[in-house]
């Protein structure tokens, strides 16, 4: 068990307050057990960080716990030469009360299309592809297919439909969301909403009418497709070719793709009320990934994601050149140079990363190449509404993570939105 773990634990006791008994024997060894896991907890924490700012860091994780309203946070700060926090809080299922741990696994929505994106450069390394391919060479039957580019579908700018805003899909995935999605049926919803005109978006916003290459729209249809490239240039599953390519090398033995609804123990359960005519919150553990195939499908932990965000923000793995593209930026409306988006992954504000959104789960990571360091988030629900606004939870808790961190490291702010979150499945 962790120190983090144990922190949870023994706090979870504390807040139940369960011993309310006559004082005896017992109860004061146990008490002082509990303690010792307390300082213990805070000790490791502290060992570089000042004990103002560990305090601050325990004080706004607790209160954004409160806020969002979530079962269970998982979240950690880590500058080398600075300081080390780590935090568990709340619990991972709510009828049993077992506590959030840092050892659950979860699943981890868009986060899932920088892995996507880091086979298609890796597969570009061993000359199998390039990024300037039109699409047409490996799937037919898309609209512009000759004139999109492997690239515009890694950086979203193909002008291509995203099928989760599609109203009828969106029905058919909350009215049976345990039934399996096959990939080509992803990309033809995708497909059908481009052939029909602009993509759909939901009442209020502009349409997003563009050809490739001159604006940038947020499309899960795109890294669809780069899994479907996947799977038609390496004669593989993307499972296999995922495993081969990126979680051995990395030793990334907790992260896999799923081959069903179940997550491997142990798992933290997902809360949410998409779906729900009532806002009711439902568990939706065990929903099909297969509606999220290479866009937010994988699942992992926070030692894994926290290993991954510095593999993704250092362009491990690939070659120098094929790193320089992985960060190209699309520099393109509605981007901005404070909040633009490159290969499958997201710059804001000197931060790269992405967020992940799964009905029931959220996740963030975030690293900085200029001093390595990282911030992982992990939400056991998946949205929240503050100030009648629905923004991901794990949002919340990381911009004050980072507001507090720049005080012992030039670290900059994360924005209250940022363009690689994902277009969850709201109705």
């Amino acid at each position: 068990m962790t120190k983090g773990e144990q922190c949870t634990i023994a706090t979870l006791i504390m807040k139940k307050r369960i011993f309310k008994n006559k004082i005896n024997l017992i109860f004061v060894f146990f008490l002082y057990a509990i303690v010792i896991a307390l300082y213990a907890c805070d000790s490791n924490n502290n060992s570089e960080f000042s004990t103002g700012i560990i305090n601050e860091l325990d004080q706004v994780s607790e209160e954004s716990f409160e806020l969002i309203g979530a079962p269970g946070i998982l979240v950690g700060l880590y500058v080398p030469g600075v300081g080390t926090w780590e935090r568990s809080i709340g619990v991972s299922n709510i009828e049993t009360g077992e506590p959030m741990v840092f050892s659950v696994h979860t699943r981890i929505g868009s986060i899932t299309k920088t892995f996507t994106t880091q086979i298609i450069l890796m597969l570009l390394d061993r000359g199998l592809l390039s990024l300037d391919d039109p699409i047409s060479m490996y799937i037919e039957g898309i609209p512009n297919g000759d004139s999109i580019t492997i690239r515009n579908l890694g950086n979203m700018t193909s002008g291509l439909a995203s099928y989760t805003f599609n109203p009828t899909f969106q029905s058919d995935l909350f009215s049976d969301p345990e039934e399996p999605w096959l990939p080509e049926e992803l990309l033809q919803i995708g497909v059908a909403d481009t052939n029909a005109g602009c993509p759909f978006k939901p009442i209020g916003l502009p349409p997003n009418c563009f050809q490739a290459g001159s604006s940038w729209f947020y499309s899960n249809t795109n890294t669809v497709i780069l899994g479907l490239i996947i799977e038609k240039v390496t004669g593989q599953t993307y499972q296999e070719t995922l495993k081969e390519l990126v979680l051995d090398p990395l030793g990334l033995d907790e992260t896999s793709h799923p081959i069903d609804n179940a997550l491997p123990l142990p798992f933290t359960h997902g809360y949410t009320t998409q779906g729900s005519p009532d806002d009711s919150i439902q568990d939706s553990t065990s929903w099909s990934p297969t509606e999220a195939f290479a866009v937010g499908d994988i699942i992992s932990t926070f030692g894994d994601l926290r290993r991954w965000a510095r593999a993704l923000g250092t362009g491990e793995l690939l070659s120098d050149e094929t790193r320089a593209e992985r960060f190209k930026t699309a520099n393109l409306p509605p981007l901005s140079p404070e909040r633009n988006y490159a290969f499958g992954v997201g710059l804001t504000n000197g931060w790269w990363g992405h967020s992940g959104v799964i009905p029931g789960f959220n996740s963030l990571i975030l690293y900085r190449t200029d001093i390595g360091a990282t911030i992982v988030v992990i939400v056991n629900n998946d949205d929240v509404v503050l100030d009648g606004k629905r923004t991901g939870p794990v949002f919340v808790i990381a911009n004050r993570i980072v507001d507090i961190a720049a005080r012992e490291a030039p670290l900059g702010k994360v924005p209250d939105e940022v363009p690689w979150e994902d277009d969850s499945l709201d109705e």
